[in-house]
């Protein structure tokens, strides 16, 4: 009995050690027996129409509102409806020149000089008149202040001026009588020369005479009055300055809803007044401060580590960009030159001060109750905001959205519309997306730069948003989930 279970278990272990044999064999063999195409998932990009058998299922599947069609794992279908309800849209990506930067913590501040501006009394007087209020936003040239003339060296200056003007007319009647005489020789002639000497001396001494009484503030109409008429300006005006020399008259409208003129550029600001009707002046007191706010500067605080990066920039002549406030409320503006690197550090943020210059612009305006014009500007001295810094540059590269852009895995993907779309037997027209694997050379919070590649082709159309969201729907597809439908034709 022994001797008989002794030679079963050999028996068993030889049969077993043939089983596992044969498993091995027929796992290597199973690709030659079974095709391939049988039990990997075709991912191959969609191939066309003519493999659809009856417009069903597209490669056996039913597709569905939202899913993978056409026997592909690469192309996701939305109904129309979905789409819009998606806020989807769809456009061309642009290929041209983006440009790498970093962010550094920034401050609006004013343009000084050209910013800001004393007014100051021209001479002598008592304000008779006060023209504008603070806050009101003017125009160059405008006049401010009425001046009753209380200088006694303004006085001394026009009577001076009636004097001289009285000796010339006197002196010119005496040599329109004379020389006639001296051209008979009745006279000496030289009488006539020394009348004409002192002609000339009394108009040199009228032309510094008025040079002076335009000096202390008496503008052009003042001046021909005591020219032509021979009277006292017993009043001067002053008037708006221009600012920077960058600045020209403006023709102000009417009516809030009549055509605006330069009103990015020509608008001044009464900051604060120190003149009040009845107060009295001295020649140089600040009468009031006007200010400039279309142009800024933005003073970016840097650390030393991006001082080389900046010096780099500058002398490349990058241009920095800007951004001001967050999410929805965010503002970006591009193209701001470089204006100056300080050469102090800042004791208490040990940063280093860059400086860009950025062109305002009026964010609204509006009439009081007395028409005056007051002036909402974009951006503000003390605003906080990011100045960028180029750092490097992606010559004619693509540039997509970032959200059009989406990372499953080690593969980054965009999706391109396809140019045809179909309907349901219940009449819902399918818009499809391919999905086109790419290679990101650079991103940021804003945009993605791709490489330029056959497969993106500039002339499609792509998703620009919600990349994310169709690679979800394209995944559940994969997996089967969501119902079938069938397709009552295409429209290419």
């Amino acid at each position: 009995m022994n001797s008989s279970r002794s030679s079963i278990v050999p028996t068993l272990i030889f049969s077993a050690v043939l089983m596992a044999i044969g498993g091995v064999i027929g796992f290597l063999a199973r690709p030659l027996i079974v095709p391939t195409s049988q039990v990997t998932t075709n991912t191959d990009s969609h191939s066309g129409h003519g493999a659809h058998d009856g417009h069903h299922g597209h490669g056996g599947q039913p597709a569905a509102d939202g899913h993978a069609g056409h026997g592909s794992s690469s192309i996701v279908e939305l109904g129309e409806t979905t789409v819009a309800n998606m806020n989807l849209l769809t456009g061309k990506f642009q290929q041209r020149d983006y440009v790498h930067h970093i962010r550094v913590p920034a401050q609006v501040e004013e343009y000084k000089p050209q910013g800001r501006q004393a007014v100051a009394a021209p001479l002598a007087g008592r304000v008779s008149q006060v023209f504008v209020t603070n806050g009101e936003a003017i125009e160059p040239g405008k006049k401010l202040f009425e001046l009753t003339i209380t200088d006694t060296s303004m006085s001394e200056a026009q009577l001076n001026l009636m004097s001289v003007m009285s000796k010339i007319e006197s002196q010119q009647t005496r040599l329109d009588r004379l020389r006639p005489l001296a051209d008979k020789g009745a006279i000496a002639g030289k009488q006539v020369i020394n009348l004409e000497l002192d002609m000339e001396q009394l108009e040199r001494r009228k032309k510094s005479l008025i040079e002076e009484i335009r000096i202390r503030g008496v503008d052009e109409q003042g001046m021909q009055a005591v020219l032509e008429g021979k009277t006292f300006n017993r009043t001067v005006d002053v008037f708006a300055p221009k600012i920077g020399g960058q600045l020209t008259t403006v023709d102000l409208v009417d009516s809030v809803g009549e055509q605006e003129k330069q009103e990015n550029e020509n608008w001044l600001t009464v900051d604060s007044i120190d003149a009040k009707k009845g107060t009295s002046f001295q020649r140089g007191d600040q009468m009031c401060v006007l200010t400039w706010h279309g142009k800024l500067l933005l003073k970016g605080m840097a650390f030393e580590s991006d001082m080389q990066v900046i010096a780099a920039a500058g002398k490349q002549g990058l241009p920095f960009a800007a951004g001001f406030g967050e999410a929805a409320n965010h503002l970006r503006r591009e193209g701001l030159p470089l204006f100056s690197i300080d050469n102090h550090v800042d004791r208490d943020s040990q940063t280093f001060p860059v400086y860009v210059s950025i062109d305002n612009e009026v964010a609204s305006r509006h009439r009081d109750s007395a028409g005056r014009w007051h002036v909402n500007w974009r951006f503000k001295p003390g605003q906080r905001a990011h100045l960028e810094i180029p750092v490097e540059n992606w010559i004619q590269q693509v540039i997509a959205p970032i959200s059009a852009v989406v990372t499953d895995g080690p593969e980054t993907f965009v999706f391109k519309k396809m140019d045809h779309t179909h309907q349901t037997d219940d009449g819902k027209v399918i818009v499809e997306f391919e999905k086109i694997p790419v290679r990101v050379l650079y991103q940021d919070a804003r945009f993605a730069v791709l490489e330029d590649q056959l497969k993106l082709d500039l002339y499609e159309n792509y998703a620009l948003n919600k990349a994310h969201q169709l690679n979800m729907a394209l995944k559940q597809a994969a997996s089967g989930g969501g119902g079938g439908h069938s397709h009552h034709g295409h429209s290419h």
